[in-house]
């Protein structure tokens, strides 16, 4: 925001309320963030005539309310961040090498032959998410061993709370879907178990229904959108209701180069109805759900017309054996389904195309994933172009 319109803004908004209250306006009370990249601030006020005055402004691009919420989205407080307790069923999965658990659906979406060529090498995944366990040393000293062994770093930060460290097991399931090591201790491996990674905590659960937790992704999303590195960023979390605070971070990101893998939507009791949720319902962001063997959309996830692929995630007979992932600690692997987890095997799948050269365009990379999927080049109008087929695109990039 240049500086004179940012400075006469703040000014405008403690005259009318000094004006309208008669009492001084303390600026440090009233702004709640004075964002340095994009053109945005936060105040903390009621007053009807200084809102109604502001939006009037020509200078004012948006004004939308926070924490206004109801039902469900309010009461929450830890969505999606508990482990599955379902039995592992030996059928839903096959040990590869060197002594690795290879998820059942890796095999339906061809990521097994897009490894015979790439492994995700010389990339970067950004993870967005509610925070990783600080005792899952797979995440930790443990990332670069066994196959994984390349050189590669696993590196944190946050834009919400005091550290990327918390008892929330998504984001720990979703940075093991995508990128987690290939190695001998039993445990599940990543899809693109050779890329780096770089993970930002920005929420408190995968719901955003608090503007800290939608002004942290936003931030978030700047950061990853800076940082040269990160070439894809899995975003495992979302909400009902658009945000234009969360669009100027995805707009930030993409404008930087950054493909934006989302998630569709995973259902409470009262969003089963729900289509595509945000930031996955933005045209910037690659929307992505999970379904069932039969391609049917699994019993959890949205879809709509804003999805562009999908991953199985789910058996015909059983929507509790889903895919596979690390725990919070140790290797015995968890379920965990929904489009969340297809969101971040979409984004492993995508690091590993763009592996076969870094040098590749977001969009020469989203073409191999489009001309290889499921139902190209004829869309469905709920699932996109359906299944990523990984080992084809990684062919037909090579083939370039």
């Amino acid at each position: 925001m240049p500086g004179k319109v940012h400075d006469n803004l703040i000014a405008f908004v403690i005259k009318g309320l000094e004006e309208s209250t008669g009492k001084k306006v303390d600026e440090k009370e009233l702004i709640i963030e004075d964002d340095q990249v994009l053109p945005i601030i936060t105040f903390r006020m009621t007053d009807r005539k200084v809102l109604t005055d502001l939006i009037n402004l020509e200078n004012v691009r948006y004004m939308e309310p926070l924490d206004y919420s109801y039902g469900e989205v309010a009461s929450r407080s830890t969505s999606g961040c508990s482990a599955s307790t379902q039995s592992l069923n030996a059928n839903d999965y096959t040990t590869t090498t060197p002594n690795s658990k290879l998820p059942w659906n890796f095999n339906n979406v061809s990521i097994p032959g897009a490894w015979n060529t790439a492994q995700g090498q010389g990339i970067t995944i950004g993870v967005i998410d509610a925070g990783i366990s600080s005792s899952q040393t797979l995440l930790g000293s443990s990332f670069n061993d066994g196959d994984s062994n390349v050189g590669r770093v696993i590196t944190t930060d946050k834009t919400l709370g005091t550290s990327a460290y918390t008892s929330c097991s998504h984001g720990t399931s979703m940075c093991g879907l995508a990128a987690g090591p290939r190695n001998n201790f039993g445990a599940t491996t990543g899809v693109a178990y050779k890329s780096n990674l770089h993970f930002i905590r920005a929420c408190e659960d995968v719901m955003l229904d608090l503007s800290s937790e939608r002004t942290a992704v936003k931030n978030a999303l700047v950061k990853m959108g800076d940082k040269a590195d990160v070439k894809v960023v899995s975003m495992s979390i979302g909400t009902p209701f658009y945000s234009s605070v969360l669009e100027d971070g995805v707009n930030y990101a993409h404008n930087k180069g950054k493909m934006l893998m989302a998630a569709a939507g995973t259902s409470f009791s009262w969003l089963s109805w729900w289509g595509v949720v945000y930031p996955a319902a933005l045209d910037k962001c690659v929307a992505v759900t999970g379904v069932k063997e039969n391609f049917n959309t699994c019993d959890s996830c949205h879809d709509g017309p804003e999805v562009d692929f999908t991953v199985t995630m789910e058996r015909n007979s059983n929507a509790n054996r889903n895919s596979l992932s690390l725990p919070a600690s140790g290797y015995n692997a968890k379920y965990i389904g929904g489009s969340s987890a297809a969101t971040a095997i979409a984004a492993g799948i995508a690091a590993t195309v763009w592996s076969v050269d870094p040098a590749m365009t977001r969009e020469e990379v989203m073409n191999f994933l489009t001309i290889t999927s499921q139902y190209y080049p004829n869309p469905h109008s709920d699932t996109g172009y359906g299944n990523l087929n990984a080992g084809a695109a990684v062919a037909a990039a090579v083939a370039i």
